[in-house]
């Protein structure tokens, strides 16, 4: 029975960890491509 109760502990943390890991990479790899859509978007604006 505790047992059990140790188990589904250790999965609910290590859920939240790899949610929160994979959302903090998904943000950061979202930035990154606003930031280059931002600088494509710049480049065809500006004219020589």
């Amino acid at each position: 029975m505790r047992y059990s109760i140790m188990l589904q502990i250790v999965v609910g943390i290590t859920v939240i960890l790899v949610g929160a890991a994979a959302l903090f990479a998904w943000i950061q790899n979202r930035s990154q491509s606003i930031k280059s859509e931002r600088s494509t978007v710049n480049t065809l604006i500006s004219f020589p």
